[in-house]
């Protein structure tokens, strides 16, 4: 099968996956790898995401994967919105379009959704060991909050809100994601900043205009700008098949 054909059924498989509600669970898994840009490290990254395996399948895979120090295995994490839908975008020359790491799955699982450009360090936690950055992240996105979600916002000193989109699954115990002040006591927040959440009472959704400006700790969160980007036509958000809504997270 050539690379693009598979690059289109991998893109359809996506934009399915993501217009299908979760069944059995209350949020729906974002599973990772990544790989070092040699060419811009320290944090630029090629990032590949799993939209058919299972947590499990994801923690199977060793970790650096291929045995190279290069890549690594994120850690899983859920998504905190309700639906969304993603252009693919097109590797740089020379980087894998898609992979295939987990073995019970025929054929390449892992698919190629992002680029991090850039980020800079804003400060670092000791109680949770994590740092705080701020990058520059190349992707196409619509994420999409449903009135009556509970959102987690930081606000920084200058008035900028970011929304978190996923969280890692392992601390879901710990922390209320689905509660209003569920997050009051995460600690890896950076000076200066402020958290606060509240209860939808009418649909957001956003976009990241090609590029998104993200918080991210080391590994337990991410968070989105909310920034003020015109809304893309449906046909390229959604396609021919008008796929792309989902319903990720129950409420209570």
């Amino acid at each position: 099968m050539s690379n693009t054909i598979l690059r289109s059924l991998l893109a359809l498989v996506a934009l399915v996956l993501l217009a299908v509600p979760a069944l059995g669970a209350s949020l729906n898994p974002n599973l990772e790898v990544r790989q070092t840009n040699a060419i811009s490290p320290p944090f630029s990254r090629y990032v590949y995401i799993c939209l058919i395996c299972t947590e499990a399948q994801h923690l199977a895979i060793p970790d650096p994967p291929f045995g190279d120090p290069a890549w690594e295995r994120a850690r899983p994490k859920v998504q905190m919105f309700d639906g969304g839908s993603a252009v693919l975008p097109t590797p740089p020359p020379g980087v894998a379009p898609s992979l295939d790491l987990v073995p019970g799955i025929p054929g390449d699982d892992y698919v190629y959704v992002a680029q991090v450009l850039s980020a800079s360090v804003l400060g670092f936690d000791p109680g949770s060991g994590e740092f705080t950055v701020v990058a520059q992240v190349q992707r196409s996105t619509q994420l999409k909050y449903l009135a009556g979600s509970v959102v987690h916002q930081l606000t920084n000193p200058s008035g900028d809100t970011f929304i978190l989109f996923t969280f890692a699954s392992d601390l879901l115990g710990t922390y209320d994601v689905l509660a209003e002040g569920g997050l009051a006591s995460y600690t890896p927040i950076p000076a200066g900043w402020t958290y606060s959440s509240q209860t939808l009472t009418s649909n957001l959704k956003f976009y990241s205009g090609g590029q998104a400006t993200v918080l991210a700790t080391t590994s337990s969160a991410s968070w989105q700008l909310l920034q003020n980007v015109p809304e893309p036509g449906l046909a390229v958000l959604f396609g021919a098949a008008g796929l792309g809504l989902a319903v990720a997270r129950r409420r209570r």
